[in-house]
């Protein structure tokens, strides 16, 4: 079943970093407050919806290019997948967290990916001079 995104207000902490980015063009990723995550609701969204918050190219690297494989075999086996992280970015989301699982999905063929929809309000951007 849908949630409508009206709805989502109820189940979030307004105003809490969930997600902090690291903007760092050497580092790129997320640090996910996983309690704050756990039972919040997702939601099916197409894949052609998704940009990534990491640049592609790091899904090359022989490390993320296997756990990617692997993903994809998994899900290819029917394995259930824990839903990404994304927020709303332009007409569509932006992946925050879950890329491998994200470039898994897309391994595999598959039109939908499972998703939580983070708003802005609990997402920090941190760039390299905040982390020195």
């Amino acid at each position: 079943m849908k949630l409508l995104l009206e709805n989502w207000r109820e189940y979030l902490n307004e105003g809490k970093t969930i997600v902090k980015l690291y903007t760092d063009p050497n580092y790129y990723g997320a640090e996910v407050d996983e309690d704050a995550v756990k039972g919040r609701p997702s939601v099916s969204l197409d894949i052609k919806d998704l940009v990534g918050f990491e640049p592609d190219e790091k899904m090359e690297d022989p490390k993320s290019a296997a756990a990617v494989e692997n993903i994809k075999n998994d899900i290819l086996a029917g394995k259930d997948m824990p839903p990404i992280l994304v927020r709303k970015y332009g007409v569509g989301y932006q992946v925050l967290d879950g890329h491998h699982r994200f470039h898994g999905h897309k391994k595999a063929g598959e039109e939908e990916v499972k998703a939580i929809i983070i708003p802005d309000d609990e997402i920090e951007e941190v760039d390299k001079e905040d982390i020195e």
